[in-house]
């Protein structure tokens, strides 16, 4: 056993008996899948955790918990959404502690680099927003397509075992068979045109969630980054500030 997914094992133990945690941080792990898993498993068992910090790379343990956790998509992504405001709240107090803290001419050149870090943050967080609202748009789509896409291949599916059993009927008059196996034929030789256009629409929908989809990571990548970046700059003043006491 990894030492990262033996660390899963006891993290998850500990997950499952703790009553009090509201925040579980993930930030810098090198769990794998299997790793997730367990965590997972033992997230959904866990009656008082609020928010969970961690790595974009993760993005699979959410995954896990909405399964488990019988979240929809929707649901998922309200979570990552809530969470990354919270983060952004939390770095406008630290920044607002941290000026406080801060003699006048003492650290100017890290706030001024923190407040610009927080405004790259605000925006990313922004554009990550519109980009998951799309992304969320084309879900509901693909969604709507598949249920369509089953429909009619169901009903091509009982339209063949029908034409099937009447060929097959012995009691079945010659003309009414015959019928039945030319359109049997009909069926064979290519999809009817209901069932052509919903595998067409779908695949159209399948496409531009496939790129919204890539416009989305590539927007929660960026904004993750960021907020790992602003995050250990706070962390470093804070512990430079309580050195010199």
């Amino acid at each position: 056993m990894s030492f990262a997914l033996g660390a899963a094992v006891i993290f998850a133990e500990l997950l499952r008996v703790n009553k009090t945690l509201k925040l579980f941080n993930l930030r810098g792990n090198k769990l794998n899948e299997e790793g997730a898993k367990i965590i997972a498993d033992a997230l959904v068992i866990n009656p008082t955790l609020e928010d969970i910090y961690w790595d974009f790379r993760l993005a699979l343990l959410l995954d896990f918990i909405g399964e488990q956790r019988d979240w929809t998509d929707a649901q998922v992504l309200k979570f990552l959404r809530e969470r990354g405001q919270r983060e952004i709240e939390q770095c406008q107090q630290d920044i607002e502690k941290l000026t406080l803290l801060c003699k006048k001419d003492t650290h100017a050149e890290e706030l001024a680099a923190l407040r610009s870090d927080l405004e790259r943050l605000i925006k990313l967080e922004k554009e990550y927003r519109e980009a998951e609202k799309k992304f969320q748009a084309c879900l509901v789509e693909v969604q709507t397509t598949v249920k369509s896409l089953n429909e009619q291949e169901e009903h091509y599916k009982n339209l063949h075992e029908t034409l099937n059993a009447t060929i097959n009927d012995p009691s079945v008059g010659i003309v009414v068979r015959n019928r039945a196996i030319n359109e049997l034929a009909q069926l064979k030789a290519g999809d009817p045109l209901p069932l052509r256009k919903a595998k067409i629409t779908h695949e159209a929908a399948l496409k531009r969630f496939e790129n919204q989809r890539s416009i989305y990571n590539k927007a929660a990548e960026e904004a993750a980054e960021a907020q790992k970046k602003i995050r250990a700059r706070i962390d470093e003043l804070l512990r430079q500030i309580g050195e010199l006491g």
